[in-house]
């Protein structure tokens, strides 16, 4: 199966040094939402303090392939 880097982009880049198999890109791209998902279950707080949470997915060569961002923005002045 195809190896996958997930490396986290959030102020700070965490590489991911093992990588993970996924048998699709389609897979791949799941798995990339679900990772961003639990990430911002455990550390929601982060994106507030002026930083998207970005997982920058690779091949097993690191080339890039997407990202997945979120990011959160006042409406307000002053809130």
């Amino acid at each position: 199966m195809p190896l996958y880097y997930f490396d986290i982009v959030d102020g700070a880049r965490r590489a991911d040094l093992d990588g993970t198999e996924c048998a699709t890109l389609d897979e791949a791209r799941l798995q990339a939402i679900r990772f961003a998902g639990e990430l911002l279950r455990y550390h929601a707080d982060a994106i507030w303090e002026g930083h998207d949470l970005r997982v920058e997915v690779s091949n097993g060569a690191r080339t890039p392939l997407f990202l997945v961002a979120v990011s959160a923005t006042s409406l307000f002045p002053d809130s």
